[in-house]
């Protein structure tokens, strides 16, 4: 016979039961700086709540530092069924779970690192007030955000992929990647009770809030926990503070009272939309902006290698004869531009040297990669040697030539997050990172790369050069569609036809979001691979793998998608800009901040700054733009500069090789860990 499952209610503590505000009556939480408060109302609730369902609690404090709420709840009889602690770390009177968090993980040889890191760059940073109350996460004191920040880049090396981090004005949490809060849950207590209610106020809670029944938030939390409530049609208060907790409270009582029998699996949780993971730990405000002041502290190369020092190194390499350098790539879509700058920095020195492609394989793509062929064809000249034999092997792709061993270098192309983990933050405002632990590995960041690649090809559709053409490309949601289609009917003074690109074009759902979007206005979306060369449609929607490029050229003006999607946060712009043609985009910019920060004030590129930015405002920006056409001087100028990325990359990379440069980085600017600097005299020298 198979035990039911009861109903389990899990409540966090900080932010969510307890506030700031002081209020008569309740109960006060010490703090190392500051007190919170339970109101008597939250107490009250929480108390008749616990005669009706079990009660859970989840929290980032300890068990010592959660000692003033369990002597309130007792103090007014409120039933705690169990605690999970320390971010799901730590489950009172299960250390079994510790055990399995914390495996394989020397938490104090970590601590004393960390120490290290902070005592060698003179950080104000306070490594010991919490060393007793806290046994599994690491926690610490520092003065804002971005110091947090800078401390969890640098210290990358330490945590390496093992740790996330939560940054406060105060505080900085480091939690094993094991704990969890669902996870401690589902392990400790799923075998006799199923997560009916949850709620949380931080993103740390969102496990719980996704596998939750019927999860709830107040109007103080945060504003993706406020986004994801309320996509699963849960309960947001309409209060924050004391007055929200009591009414979240209440809601879970009154849903209680009316149900009172709950079953699973009648009443799991939809699926809903995917969890905001990059939004919440990779693209936090602070994070943000300690990457913007990255970027805009790095300092920009003028000058170019010098070709004689890159020849003496192919040379000392023998032209690549007897290398095999391995590139580690996220997909086939974007990362063939860079891979195509990458190369031609190399070629010419390194003639002969062998290639090996490896992407993730979960993101291999069918549609790009179904055969080997796919990766010659977009390679051209480039995918042979000159003898005609294969120059890349792309073991597990169909078709692909044997794998040539093991490589003397690899390069990583990955330029999104859950790729790059704890060394996001130090890889990602530099063209070329070399790894401080593992020799011969290379992060080369494809933001720079696709700003200095190839100009783009020829894909004619229209051949009258006075139709005027809009593009909206790396179209990814509603409120691209609504912004390129709308935009369009109301730049008709300005725009013959246009030409929409969505960001997968085998995406069933968002392509037909798209025609019922040109349908609304009176026209038909019609397929680019169906167009016949005496076709004249207003509307193109684009199909086809490839053709972009060349499809920019023969338009006046581009809106780019993703600047309004937190999870994607803008697209590239570059091959828009590479065609003379200038971008209109939405306000986030997190992947394509280089070209956006270098060209702001130009003309080229034009922001919505609003996050509610509609079509109206595009088509405004536009004419605008169409009135006062950007300087192209301004535009050849700055690609002229760029174009240098790559053969600083082939410099960084065929020193390493040439064992020219043992330690450190050759170009101070891109430096990141202490490191000597390399001379160019050093380059010729025996």
């Amino acid at each position: 016979m198979t035990l039911k499952k009861r109903p389990a209610c899990v409540l966090d503590l900080d932010g969510t039961l307890n506030h700031a505000v002081p209020v008569p009556g309740g109960a006060a939480i010490r703090g190392r700086t500051t007190d919170s408060f339970l109101s008597p109302e939250t107490l009250a609730c929480l108390a008749r709540l616990s005669r009706k369902i079990d009660i859970i609690i989840a929290t980032g404090r300890s068990r010592s530092t959660a000692a003033d709420f369990r002597a309130a709840f007792t103090r007014w009889r409120i039933r705690i069924a169990g605690w999970i602690f320390e971010h799901g770390a730590a489950v009172q009177g299960r250390p079994e779970w510790t055990r399995t968090v914390l495996a394989g993980m020397e938490i104090d040889r970590v601590r004393r690192d960390l120490g290290r890191v902070i005592r060698e760059r003179g950080m104000p940073i306070d490594d010991t007030p919490y060393v007793d109350s806290h046994d599994h996460t690491l926690l610490l004191s520092g003065k804002g955000p971005l110091l947090a920040e800078h401390f969890i880049a640098c210290a990358a090396g330490v945590l390496k992929d093992d740790f996330r981090s939560i940054v406060g004005r105060r505080k900085i949490a480091l939690i094993p990647k094991r704990a969890d809060k669902f996870a401690a849950f589902n392990a400790n207590f799923g075998t006799t009770h199923f997560l009916a209610f949850a709620a949380g106020d931080q993103p740390d809670d969102l496990t719980l809030l996704r596998y939750a029944v019927y999860p709830l938030t107040h109007a103080g939390a945060d504003p993706v926990i406020r986004r994801y409530v309320r996509s699963r049609d849960g309960y947001v208060a309409h209060y924050g503070g004391h007055a929200g907790t009591a009414a979240l409270l209440d809601a879970i009582k009154g849903r209680v009272l009316r149900e009172r029998e709950f079953s699973l699996p009648e009443r799991k949780p939809p699926a809903g939309p995917r969890l905001p993971v990059e939004e919440t730990t990779y693209f936090r405000p602070s994070k943000r902006a300690y990457l913007d002041r990255l970027f805009d502290e790095s300092v920009v190369p003028e000058t170019c290698p010098e070709t004689r020092f890159l020849e003496r190194l192919g040379e000392r390499l023998g032209g690549g004869r007897s290398l095999v350098l391995e590139v580690g790539m996220r997909d086939w879509g974007g990362e063939a531009k860079p891979l195509k700058a990458l190369l031609s920095g190399f070629l010419p020195y390194l003639p002969l040297a062998r290639w090996r492609l490896w992407f993730r394989r979960e993101r291999r793509g069918a549609e790009n990669l179904a055969d080997f062929r796919a990766i010659t064809r977009r390679l051209g000249g480039m995918a042979w040697l000159p003898d005609g034999r294969p120059r890349f092997s792309a073991p597990g792709v169909p078709g692909s030539p044997p794998d040539f061993g093991p490589p003397e270098a690899t390069l990583l192309l990955f330029d999104h997050p859950e790729d790059l983990g704890a060394w996001y933050t130090a890889a990602m405002p530099r063209l070329i990172t070399r790894h401080p632990l593992r020799p011969g590995v290379f992060w080369v960041n494809p933001m720079y790369l696709k700003i200095s690649g190839p100009t783009p090809g020829t894909c004619r559709i229209f051949t009258d050069q006075a139709i005027r053409v809009m593009m909206a490309a790396n179209v990814v949601d509603k409120t691209d569609i609504e912004i390129a289609v709308s935009g369009f009917r109301k730049l008709r003074d300005q725009a013959d036809a246009l030409i929409i690109a969505p960001r997968v074009v085998t995406n069933p759902s968002r392509n037909r979001m798209i025609r019922d979007a040109v349908s609304a206005i009176g026209e038909t979306a019609a397929p680019l691979s169906k167009i016949g060369p005496k076709d004249r449609p207003g509307v193109i929607v684009v199909d086809t793998y490839g053709d972009l490029p060349g499809l920019y050229a023969q338009c006046r003006f581009s809106y780019l998608g993703g600047g309004f999607d937190p999870r994607k946060r803008g697209f590239d712009p570059v091959e828009s800009l590479r065609a003379g043609v200038p971008v209109i985009m939405g306000p986030l910019c997190d992947y394509n901040r280089i070209a956006v920060n270098l060209l702001a004030g130009t003309g080229w590129i034009t922001r919505l700054e609003a996050s509610e930015a509609t079509a109206s405002d595009m088509a405004e920006a536009v004419r605008r733009r169409m009135e006062k056409k950007p300087d192209p001087a301004v535009l050849e100028e700055f690609f002229r500069r760029r174009t240098i990325d790559s053969l600083q990359v082939a410099l960084e990379v065929m020193a390493h090789l040439a064992g020219v440069c043992l330690k450190g980085y050759l170009l101070p600017e891109h430096r990141v860990f202490p490191g000597d600097r390399i001379l160019s005299s050093a380059l010729v020298g025996n």
